[in-house]
């Protein structure tokens, strides 16, 4: 389905409406969606202005333990048990 998308520019940019967040923070849950959009084709949308991965803000439930108070794309590809996404997550980190 994502590759249905002519521009994957769509999953790299955060909005308001997603707690600040962007669609590939989001979709970490499935390795074959991560190693997709951050494929070399891709490269030209990767800005080192603006990161894909950061630490997202505190949820604000109470009823959440301390350890989802900060989700993250890695976070949630471990928990998830996605080590193919958590491994091109990280080169993509070292690498941008």
């Amino acid at each position: 389905m994502i590759e249905y998308q002519g521009n994957p520019n769509v999953f790299f940019n955060s909005f308001l409406e997603l707690d600040r967040r962007n669609m590939l923070s989001i979709l970490a849950f499935d390795s074959k969606a991560i190693q997709y959009l951050l494929q070399d084709d891709f490269e030209p949308f990767f800005q080192q202005d603006f990161p894909l991965f950061y630490k997202n803000r505190p949820k604000l439930l109470e009823t959440e333990s301390e350890e989802d108070k900060f989700p993250n794309a890695i976070d949630k590809a471990l928990k998830e048990n996605q080590i193919r996404g958590v491994d091109k997550i990280i080169e993509h980190i070292i690498k941008f």
